[in-house]
């Protein structure tokens, strides 16, 4: 019972998650009627921040600041780039942020490399794994 129950609230927080990650794509396309395709790399961006800033500051100070880096970086990619490019073809746009994403996407790549990124608990409590544990007896 404790199985379902904890599949349960997983499933329930990652289908919270997805559904903020598309309204986030309603949200920009609503506002600028453009596909943004950097929004998967700013999403990145920030998960990047907040994993590589959480084992040194703490996971609350590192999630407002990875907020602050994804939100500094979606503002720089929206008046340097998107901005000037307002009256242009919706295509124009949409290959434009292709472009942007590759850029973001690429870099970050090359940053995490082949590490494997942890982040803390949040609340401060240690990771329970389930299997055998201790030592075997033989004989």
């Amino acid at each position: 019972m404790t199985q379902f129950l904890s599949l349960l609230l997983n499933g329930i927080s990652l289908g919270a998650l997805y559904a903020l990650i598309a309204l986030g794509f309603v949200i920009i396309f609503k506002s600028s009627e453009v596909v943004s395709f950097t929004h998967g790399s700013l999403l990145l961006l920030g998960a990047y921040s907040i994993a590589r800033m959480s084992e040194t500051i703490g996971f609350l100070p590192a999630v407002l600041i990875g907020i602050l880096i994804t939100a500094a970086a979606a503002f720089v990619i929206e008046r340097l780039i998107i901005n000037r490019l307002r009256g242009a073809a919706v295509i124009s746009l949409a290959i434009v942020t292709i472009g942007v994403d590759i850029i973001i996407l690429t870099e970050l790549i090359r940053r995490i490399g082949s590490d494997i990124l942890n982040v803390p608990h949040p609340w401060g409590g240690s990771r329970s794994g389930s299997g055998a544990s201790g030592s075997a007896r033989t004989g």
